[in-house]
């Protein structure tokens, strides 16, 4: 039997493949904001469906869930980042990650005295991604 959450798992799996393509709009906080509400909705739905299988599903998550609230603030993935880039979006639509994108056009030339001008090639583009709020430890 596969469990709902593991489906909403797979999705964020999706998203996150997304993201990491480089971005070619503004769409990524929309991705961003909907891979960080699915991460987070995971518990919600082993809570709120995957215990409903059977008694001794409800007993393991449940127990799990006592676990991990228990050892708080630890791990920090759950409760830094999970929850915290969750309420910074869904509380105050504040955005932890940033993208700085360096455009590298190629140089213009002009030759004063025949007045002939022309460019040469760009340098690639490149994406540099952040998170400027909250912290993630390694």
């Amino acid at each position: 039997m596969t469990l709902k959450a593991h489906e909403v798992l797979c999705d964020c799996k999706r998203l996150l493949d997304d993201l990491n393509k480089e971005p070619q709009s503004d769409l990524w906080r929309l991705r961003w904001a909907g891979l960080v509400a699915l991460l987070r909705a995971v518990g919600h739905v082993l809570k709120e469906v995957d215990a409903e299988v059977s008694p001794e599903a409800e007993g393991v998550i449940n127990s799990a869930w006592e676990e991990l609230k228990s050892r708080k603030p630890e791990p920090e993935i759950l409760w830094e980042f999970i929850e915290g880039e969750r309420n910074n979006i869904l509380k105050t639509y504040a955005f932890g990650p940033r993208i700085n994108i360096t455009v590298r056009p190629g140089p213009f030339w002009v030759n004063l005295v025949t007045g002939e001008s022309g460019n040469l090639p760009s340098g690639p583009t490149t994406f540099e991604h952040f998170m400027l709020l909250g912290k993630i430890s390694c």
